[in-house]
């Protein structure tokens, strides 16, 4: 079987195991995890050897790196092991996928299924926040944080933040993430009425009430303005285009998080909190104070106190999110050679062809947001996506 010939229904199913082992929330609730890591793994199996018997497991010195950089962690700690081999499981696969499936074909059908999701996320965010009907969603908990869950599959929510949308994912701000890519995504890919598929992608980033998706959803506009700038169209029209668009979706904004106005509108409730709330988190001395922040300050120590082999990954007590923060993780846990991550995304975002410095800047500054709110490394979208820009084929060099 040829990569090129991969059947669309195929390629449907790739895509959606990619999303199952990038934060879908039926991987992260009982009974459901591992059953669908079976699936996935099954679905998945078909282009990992086919590629591996016709191209074998050849790599660029940079990738190679990448997994090397896990070496360091073993002399640190043995038990250093499972954390480490997790998760250069999840770098391997992703790199034989990006080897056998080409990018612009992975990436038209992740933005319409990602179109999917929003879409059906807007209705059942609509039914559950604002009509009385009862939907049949199953109550689960979720595998590690003990959080409850209602779950419908393709529109699950938080019952005590049932006003923030998480569409499939196992929380709003990754939901929030997976838009921005799709966004960006189209942006690459140009598909027919990528207009339509834009707005959708930020009416639902809007009802995710998520901090940093609210500033990447503003990086995406800025950014649009930069590439139109770029490309001919004159500096008049994409300015008058971006003050319409952001001023639309400043009152979108206002009127969804102002309950009094909500109120007489719709009626529905929850805790997502107001605009005040949703920005009160980027503020930089909440930024410092938040679980993120203190992550970013526990790895930074830890690299300036083990450099060379790092920390490793075991033991770790503290209480907040220590995997969130990628970037810092790796190079706090490797030491100086987990800085090899944080130089790859640079190194691939940097030979993006045909965008001039400062829209490459303002990817960086997303991608690098993005990396530094979720735990990336175990999700395989982010590898993937990784691969393909070092790589330094469709996504670097096609218009």
């Amino acid at each position: 079987m040829k990569s090129k010939s991969l059947s669309r229904g195929y390629m449907l199913a790739v895509t959606i195991c990619v999303l199952l082992l990038s934060g879908l929330a039926v991987t992260n609730v009982y009974p459901l995890t591992y059953p669908t890591l079976v699936i996935s793994a099954i679905l998945l199996f078909i282009p990992v050897i086919e590629y591996i018997m016709t191209h074998g497991l050849k790599m660029k010195v940079v990738t190679l790196l990448l997994f090397l950089m896990f070496l360091p962690p073993f002399f640190r700690d043995i038990y250093n092991y499972k954390y480490s081999i997790s998760v250069m499981a999840f770098m391997a696969v992703a790199l034989i996928i990006t080897k056998a499936i080409p990018f612009e074909q992975f990436g038209n059908i992740y933005i319409r299924v990602i179109l999917g999701i929003a879409l059906i996320s807007l209705v059942g965010y609509g039914i559950v926040n604002y009509t009385s009907i009862q939907l049949p969603f199953i109550s689960m908990d979720s595998v590690k944080e003990g959080v409850s869950y209602r779950i419908g599959f393709i529109y699950n929510y938080l019952p005590y933040q049932k006003d923030r949308n998480c569409g499939a994912f196992w929380e709003p701000g990754l939901f929030a993430t997976h838009l921005v890519a799709a966004y960006l995504l189209t942006l690459k890919c140009s598909p027919p009425k990528a207009t339509v598929y834009k707005a959708i992608y930020l009416l639902t980033i809007l009802t995710t009430k998520s901090s940093a998706g609210y500033c990447l959803m503003i990086l995406c506009l800025i950014l649009e303005m930069t590439l139109r700038l770029c490309s001919g169209i004159s500096k008049k029209q994409t300015i008058i285009s971006f003050v319409l668009i952001l001023v639309i979706l400043l009152v979108a904004l206002f009127v969804s998080s102002n309950e009094e106005i909500m109120s007489t509108i719709l009626l529905g409730s929850g805790s997502g909190g107001g605009t005040a709330q949703i920005f009160s988190k980027l503020k930089l001395e909440n930024v410092f104070r938040s679980q993120r922040g203190n992550a970013v300050s526990f790895w930074m120590t830890q690299f300036v106190e083990n450099p060379l082999i790092g920390r490793g990954f075991v033991g770790i007590t503290e209480q907040y999110i220590w995997d969130t923060c990628t970037n810092f993780m790796f190079l706090g846990g490797c030491g100086i050679l987990g800085a090899t991550y944080t130089y790859c995304w640079i190194k691939g975002l940097s030979m993006i062809g045909n965008i001039n410095a400062s829209s490459k800047l303002i990817i960086f500054g997303m991608v690098f947001i993005i990396l530094n709110k979720e735990p990336h490394a175990k999700m395989l979208l982010t590898w993937m996506i990784l691969f393909y820009l070092i790589a330094n084929n469709e996504i670097v060099n096609e218009t």
